[in-house]
């Protein structure tokens, strides 16, 4: 039987909602917001299989959901801190845990007992979530530049300039990284992970701080003008399902092209 390692963190200047994070951490489909220190917690289950979170909520469909499940009830195991605040939720592969934080790094993370692997500082804040795809962590800083990893040594593979000030959490869906262009650029932006070379951009209304989320041939994101875009990736025929308010940092969930 292999562990799973759950990586949940919490508002440590706030102990109610730490308490309530904590106890919403017993299924990878509810792993709390970051914010300044990172808590990795150790636990056997049933299951013979350890389990992956790649991306923010998990997959391309952003739905958060997974299999595995915490039994018995976690509890931490180490913590670390940095100089800045951790405002998104961290990527769990293969005994190692990547998050960006407001200190402007990149960090990696063993997982069993929070040694550092590697960091890397970029030149803002890095406030979305890191992606892994197989053995590379794919990053976007708010210095305007989108950061590959080499995921065992932390060296620079690629890097990709979009003079835009990027929060969006990258994914990858068939092999094509995503991403919402950040201030002021106002695209969908489809990368080759392989090389970082543009495949394809999607001009919408507005500038996102949104995550893509995908499912066949349909991707939904939002944009700060209170939209959720719903394009079609073949015809690039985009539909606006409008909002009462600005959409932040809000990510859709898709799941049926729904």
């Amino acid at each position: 039987m292999k562990k799973i390692y759950a990586a949940t963190i919490n508002v440590i200047a706030s102990p109610e909602r730490a308490k309530q994070s904590y106890l919403r951490g017993d299924c990878f489909g509810a792993l709390p917001l970051a914010m300044t220190v990172v808590f990795i917690s150790l636990f056997s289950a049933v299951t013979l299989h350890a389990a992956s979170w790649t991306a923010f909520q998990k997959g391309p469909a952003r739905t958060g959901n997974a299999l595995e499940c915490a039994y018995p009830k976690i509890s931490p195991l180490w913590s670390f801190d940095v100089q800045g605040e951790f405002v998104a939720a961290p990527s769990v592969y293969d005994g190692a845990v990547f998050a960006g934080a407001r200190d402007g790094a990149v960090w990696a993370w063993r997982a069993s007992d929070g040694e550092v692997l590697w960091q890397y500082s970029t030149d803002g804040w890095v406030d979305s979530s890191p992606c892994v795809w197989k053995n590379r962590v794919i990053s976007l800083s708010r210095d305007g530049v989108v950061y590959c990893f080499d995921r065992a040594t932390g060296e620079i593979v690629w890097t990709l300039a979009t003079g835009n000030a990027n929060v969006s959490s990258p994914v990858i869906y068939k092999d094509i990284l995503y991403f919402m262009s950040g201030s002021p650029g106002t695209d969908v932006v489809a990368v080759n992970p392989a090389d970082g070379a543009i495949k394809d951009r999607i001009n919408l209304s507005q500038y996102g701080f949104s995550s893509p989320a995908l499912d066949g041939n349909i991707l939904a994101v939002g944009t700060n003008d209170g939209r959720i875009n719903i394009i079609n990736l073949d015809t690039k025929q985009v539909n606006i399902l409008p909002t009462r308010g600005g959409i932040r940092y809000i990510t859709p969930a898709i799941k049926n092209s729904r």
